[in-house]
């Protein structure tokens, strides 16, 4: 009524409290807990007889004895309305309904009683049940309503996921020339606050837009100071800004009927008369079953329509779901054979820690990780757009223009991204949507809505299809699978994790043991052989002395497996203790001490300037000497032995040092074989002899803090080790807290 709403607010207004109502029928407000009217309409007077001022404060009772309690009685804490039988009164009708703590009776124009209505609509519903298709029924409603309530223009409106509208049906009378099937409606025709209503009610009428409405009095609720919600009322004033709309398209009264899909709203059945329309209960409930029961065909359309889909997409994933049980699977890798069946797409990509794997027409390697970067990741699995380029731009956008992107909880933190290509469009707007035109009034400039409908053609690019929701269910459900699988598979993993720590507990300790226990009984063999050949050897043939000898030198030899298998078992319960280790002093007295003490043949050299590093001191020691003695051990008498660093990494503050020779070589098959407890690559009593544990020594003590070891050899041209550690303070993960002695 003041006019001060405009097309820069009306997304905003709160029309379900506009203060006044249709001037056709008049109000009450009645308080819930004493029955005390609070508000009335300022017409009550010429409808009820009684002024506004004289009905305030006082009680319904007083009023209309016996009308208080039937109201209480029907109107039941809801928020439909009823009709109370008891409130007809000078050819009016009572219809009220309860919101919070207060009653609202509505006064209108009483109906004349019609059996044409009650037949014509089971007769209409009847028909339509016969449709088998969305366009069919829709065009079969239209026609039925238009013909049933004499309504100028009747049509189905459906809401696009922009809001904006499409008419899908239409029926007019002939003597209108305009036709709005198939034309676009802008978002901002039918704003928010308005689409909300539509959403909690299926039904609102407009008698006549150009009727000056009525205010109602006290404006607001006189103990809470709270605007009157007219939500559910049926005398509820229109929006002055929606008035000037249908002036605009010459239109006096309207029905809208919402149309409800899964308990969204879908779209409207909006009718269009160019003369008042009055519309009684009877009238609006015979139309409020219209809407419902079309709603619920509408729904069973559309899940018909997807029938076989979900059918296909069940066994798709039922296989899918069995497959990766057999393989004990997991993540959206082992399902990329069947990804590009899930959703219609041009191409479909799954993420991995090794790379990406891709099927069909997808952006190169760089982009993919360009969108992975600029997805949202609070907590988001999924997210899609059909306008790719407003989140990153592409090489080529026509190709990749829509995106569903998937992340599963899968391993390596996998992710799916689906493309679908740009889909060039024409869209057909009843009217210029962004038209709009400045008019002075009393309160200076204003915006108003636009005041042609005439059809204006857009040519619409840079989008893809949109992701519709059935495709998004469909996603879901890929999701649930791959999130079972995942649980199923992480599960067996921590069984298989905790049976295996189960059993290296176990080989460790046996080990240990063993290692232990053996050394006596190994040593009392060795010193018998020794008092057999120092007290009688003089007794025995040749050939006995030989034997003898042997026995000697096998204890021996088994005294060194032992001992190095005990080492190897105290490496993994050995507390760490790390500091800062001088690499180069530590390089230099192992070289002196292995190399140049003995005068061995050939050069050692130790290159200036290694790092520091973070280890513990004995096992860097240990480290050193085993690898300066393999290189050793594997030259000739030409040898050459480095001893270098790489240079340090800023990123993760890691140092890597390697000791280098020229000797024999590996060849690359037997790399792996080298740090095997036990494996040689030549006989015993080659090379110096040896047991074959140092190599493995050497990579367990690098592991435990949580470094790696690297070869790189080749047969002739020699061998480097690179051993890569902490070039900074840090503690290995399983050297924080001393572990148990094996029992």
């Amino acid at each position: 009524m003041t006019g001060s709403v405009t097309l820069n607010n009306c997304d905003r207004e709160p029309v379900h409290t506009p203060g006044c109502l249709m001037p056709h029928g008049t109000l009450l407000v009645v308080g819930g807990q004493d029955g005390r009217i609070l508000q009335a309409a300022r017409n009550t007077e010429q409808l009820l007889g009684k002024a506004a001022n004289e009905l305030l404060g006082t009680a319904l009772e007083d009023w209309q004895p016996g009308l208080w309690a039937e109201v209480q009685q029907l109107v039941v804490p809801a928020t439909s309305p009823v009709c109370v039988p008891a409130g007809d009164r000078r050819g009016l009708q009572l219809i009220a309904h309860r919101l919070a703590d207060v009653f609202i009776l509505e006064w209108e124009p009483a109906p004349a009683q019609s059996a044409r209505l009650l037949l014509g609509t089971q007769a209409a519903l009847a028909r339509l049940e016969t449709c088998c298709d969305l366009h069919s029924l829709t065009q079969q409603l239209t026609r039925e309503l238009h013909t049933l309530f004499d309504i100028d223009r009747v049509m189905v409106y459906r809401f696009h996921p922009d809001w904006s509208g499409e008419v899908l049906a239409e029926t007019a009378h002939p003597k209108l020339d305009t036709r709005y099937l198939g034309l676009h409606f802008p978002a901002s025709d039918i704003p928010a606050p308005a689409r909300a209503i539509y959403e909690k009610v299926w039904l609102r009428v407009i008698q006549d837009a150009a009727a000056e409405p009525v205010a109602i009095e006290p404006l607001v609720h006189p103990e809470t100071g709270q605007p009157l919600d007219l939500t559910y009322s049926v005398l509820r004033a229109v929006s002055p800004m929606h008035v000037e709309y249908l002036n605009n398209m010459g239109v006096r009264g309207t029905v809208s009927c919402s149309l409800r899909v899964d308990g969204q709203l879908w779209g409207l059945v909006a009718c269009h008369h160019y003369a008042p329309l009055s519309l009684r209960q009877p009238q609006r409930a015979s139309l409020e079953l219209f809407a419902r029961v079309i709603s619920q065909r509408i729904q069973q359309l559309q899940e018909a329509a997807t029938e076989d889909e979900r059918a296909v997409l069940a066994s798709a994933l039922e296989d899918l779901s069995e497959r990766l049980e057999r393989e004990d699977q997991a993540g959206l890798f082992a399902a990329l054979p069947m990804l590009q069946t899930v959703l219609a797409s041009t191409g479909v990509v799954v993420s991995q820690q090794r790379g990406w794997y891709s099927i069909g027409d997808v952006p190169c390697e760089s982009e993919l990780e360009k969108i992975r970067r600029s997805l949202p990741v609070e907590g988001q699995r999924i997210f899609l757009t059909d306008r790719l380029s407003e989140l990153c731009q592409l090489e080529h956008p026509e190709r990749h223009c829509g995106l569903l992107a998937l992340a599963a909880h899968g391993p390596d933190g996998e992710l799916a991204f689906w493309f679908r290509p740009e889909e060039a469009s024409t869209v057909r707007w009843a009217g210029h949507p962004d038209s709009k035109e400045i008019r002075y009034g009393p309160n200076g400039p204003r915006l108003h809505p636009r005041a042609s409908f005439a059809e204006y053609i857009e040519r619409a690019s840079g989008h893809s299809r949109p992701w519709s929701n059935f495709e998004l269910w469909k996603v879901n459900q890929l999701l649930r699978v791959l999130d079972t699988s995942a649980a199923r598979h992480t599960r067996r993993m921590q069984a298989s994790n905790f049976a295996l720590q189960r059993s290296n507990e176990e080989l460790d300790s046996f080990a240990f043991m063993a290692s232990h226990d053996l050394r006596e009984p190994l040593r009392g063999i060795h010193h018998y052989a020794q008092f057999l050949s120092e007290d009688y050897g003089h007794t025995l043939p040749n050939e006995g002395k030989q034997m003898l000898a042997g026995v000697v030198g096998l204890t021996l030899r088994m005294e060194s497996l032992i001992s190095s298998l005990l080492a190897y078992s105290r490496l993994n319960h050995q507390h760490l203790t790390c500091a800062p280790c001088d690499l180069q002093r530590m390089a230099e007295e192992s070289a002196t001490i292995l190399f140049r003490s003995r005068k061995l043949s050939g050069r050692i050299e130790v290159q200036p300037g290694l790092p520091l590093v973070y280890a513990h001191p004995p096992f860097l020691e240990q480290i050193l000497s085993n690898l300066i003695s393999n290189a050793i051990k594997y030259s000739d008498e030409d040898r050459y032995i480095e001893i270098g660093s790489r240079p340090r990494q800023p990123a993760d503050g890691r140092v890597t040092f390697y000791v280098r020779d020229n000797g024999v070589g590996i060849p690359p098959e037997f790399h792996e074989r080298v740090f095997q407890l036990f494996r040689r690559l030549h006989l015993p009593d080659e090379r110096g002899g040896g047991v074959g544990a140092g190599l493995t020594i050497v990579r367990r003590m690098v592991e435990r803090h949580g470094g790696t070891v690297e070869l790189e050899s080749a047969p002739g041209q020699g061998s480097t080790f690179y051993v890569t550690l902490s070039g900074q303070p840090n503690v290995p993960e399983d050297a924080a807290d001393r572990p148990p002695e094996p029992a």
